[in-house]
């Protein structure tokens, strides 16, 4: 496996047994070596081609139950996960992908509550509450 020195990132990376680097990346004394890459562009280093792998480009929506009731959705043609979200709170709501936390786009969820209180007007002037 391909390392850095922890402690001095500058170094050059260099080669040693996986188990052995595993070890040494749990103790904090040296990181995986991950070359800064374009999405898409190749590296090899010593017949290792390393690859970055294309970015996470989350999608978001409105979409309606079978009743009509409208929920956030999102997802990620890259990996194939699915977020969805109905209740209402959805500005204090958030997922986490790709190892980071996601928060739902604030005009999504304005026209979302929007269209929240025309699908439950008896709601319209209080906050909403909605059976998940």
């Amino acid at each position: 496996m391909k390392v850095v020195d922890a402690k001095n990132p500058q170094t050059q990376p260099f080669d040693i047994p996986s188990g052995l680097a595993r070890i040494l990346i749990s103790k904090g004394d040296v990181h995986e070596y991950q070359p800064n890459l374009a999405p898409g562009e190749k590296l090899i280093v010593g017949g290792v081609v390393f690859e970055r792998e294309p970015e996470h480009n989350l999608s978001f929506s409105i979409q309606q139950f079978k009743d009509g009731a409208p929920y956030l959705y999102a997802n990620c043609p890259r990996c194939k996960p699915r977020f969805v979200y109905s209740g209402p709170n959805p500005e204090s709501q958030s997922f986490r992908h790709d190892g980071k936390e996601v928060k739902w786009p604030a005009d999504l969820v304005a026209d979302y509550l929007t269209r929240c209180r025309v699908f439950y007007p008896e709601n319209a002037g209080r906050r909403l509450v909605v059976a998940v």
